[in-house]
């Protein structure tokens, strides 16, 4: 059986069998009697037209009528749902006072301490290699977004601010460093002046004179 018996039960079907007994004009709102998320088919039968007082009611009442710690769970998202996101399209979002809010909010507050995603490491796992698929697809990643290491020939720097601060390079030359490990540095001009300490092989790429990303 998917609804307990018990007194919220009966209240529930008392609000349901007064709906499918009238004929209701002004602003009404679509429920599903057996929720959609615990399998309930869209046909007819399992619509019923509710006010919005009628439908929060029922929707308030649905976590109590479930045995299942997921149904109630999947019941908690709803009523968590009704009254915070905006479905403009399909019903008009209403006021409530400041007591449902509460208990709204406490259910959900509830809720999320223990089934917060976040803190699934199965969750967590998959976000991860998501992030380095996508990474990997990359053909550019700028070098600050990663959380890889930047060799030098005279030590391995976390940050580039932390190369300008110990080596004198300044930051657009390190970009242009970072960027083109493979081209040749410039002997010439102003840029060259200020990289002269470094003693660099003209003959040689950035790469080979031991400039490269460490990714971990």
């Amino acid at each position: 059986m998917l609804f307990i018996d018990n007194k919220y039960t009966k209240w529930y079907y008392q609000i349901i069998e007064s709906a499918q007994n009238r004929t209701i004009t002004g602003y009404t709102e679509k429920h599903h009697i057996i929720p959609r998320s615990l399998n309930g088919p869209d046909d007819a039968k399992n619509i019923v037209p509710l006010t919005a007082r009628e439908h929060f009611i029922c929707h308030m009442l649905l976590p109590k009528m479930v045995k299942s710690k997921k149904h109630r769970n999947k019941m908690i998202h709803a009523i968590w749902a009704m009254t915070t996101l905006e479905y403009s399209e399909r019903q008009t979002r209403r006021i409530h006072n400041s007591k449902s809010y509460s208990r709204v909010r406490k259910l959900w507050s509830d809720y999320m301490s223990s089934n917060n995603p976040m803190y699934d490491p199965e969750i967590q796992n998959k976000r991860v290699q998501t992030w380095k698929a996508n990474r990997a697809k990359r053909v550019h990643i700028p070098p600050r977004v990663l959380k890889d290491k930047f060799v030098t020939p005279y030590g391995i720097f976390k940050t580039k601010k932390s190369i300008q601060a110990e080596l004198c390079i300044p930051e657009h030359t390190l970009n242009k460093i970072y960027r083109g490990l493979d081209d040749y540095p410039n002997n010439s001009g102003r840029g060259s002046k200020k990289i002269t300490h470094l003693n660099l092989d003209y003959s040689k790429t950035w790469r080979e004179n031991g400039f490269y990303i460490l990714e971990t």
